[in-house]
């Protein structure tokens, strides 16, 4: 933990220096803590897992209503039926879940929640 600390107070050091600040005391333990993976940063480019879900299906739905969709209507429904088991999953984590962060240690951990809520 101590190398972590260090690593990343090295990390939040080279940041400002190479963004030519020269921080205060906040501004540095708030980089601390993102570089440390206890915060994340404020991006309008994260998007949200039920929402990248729900705008995929959308879309379809479109392209269904034009005649263009390659996707059949059953595999929308289990898309959408995914969207409400991540939504339940959330709820479990108390908290959202962005696309960069669903790793595959996660996926296996949702899978055990649903299952569990499904029982």
């Amino acid at each position: 933990m101590l190398e972590d600390f260090e690593a990343a107070t090295s990390k939040t050091e080279a940041f400002f220096i190479a963004n030519g600040i020269k921080p205060f005391k906040d501004d540095f333990k708030e980089q601390l803590l993102i570089n440390l993976g206890r915060k994340f940063e404020e991006d309008d480019n994260r998007i949200l897992l039920v929402d990248f879900i729900e705008k995929y299906c959308n879309e379809r739905t479109q392209m269904t209503l034009k005649g263009q969709n390659p996707i059949k209507e059953n595999s929308l429904n289990k898309y959408r039926e995914q969207g409400t088991h991540i939504k339940n999953y959330q709820e479990y984590l108390k908290r959202q879940i962005y696309v960069d962060e669903f790793s595959y240690e996660m996926y296996m951990e949702f899978l055990d929640v649903i299952n569990k809520i499904a029982i």
